[in-house]
């Protein structure tokens, strides 16, 4: 049986180091520190970073430093690029029930070329 999109992503954004539960904190003080008025929307400062960092090392118990939450910040944000330029591609659909796109298999094969880029 092929994987689920949830088992792919799953296998390529995360592993023992980085968990979904460990991303869902650290976006969630991004937000907060947005919601509060202490960073601007869009690429968060190194300030709304290091109380992420904080806040994710004291929940789970790690270590990391502050260029490993960078990176991730990075990746966060080209992953966010590339779902907006997909998801622009006629014929691309989203259904926010099962967190999928849907596309015929010509728009996937081009949306697949833009993600790639």
């Amino acid at each position: 049986m092929a994987p689920s999109a949830d088992e792919l992503q799953r296998n390529r954004f995360y592993n023992e180091n980085w968990s979904v539960a460990m991303e869902s904190t650290f976006l969630g003080v991004l937000v907060q520190e947005i919601t509060m008025g202490v960073a601007e929307p869009g690429y968060p400062n190194s300030y709304a970073i290091r109380v992420g960092t904080l806040e994710v090392n004291q929940t789970y118990g790690t270590f990391y430093y502050y260029n490993f939450f960078e990176s991730k910040v990075r990746r966060l944000y080209e992953r966010f690029l590339r779902f907006s330029k997909v998801l622009c591609l006629p014929g691309v659909f989203y259904n926010p029930i099962t967190k999928e796109l849907s596309a015929d298999q010509f728009v996937w094969d081009t949306a697949m070329e833009v993600i790639v880029r």
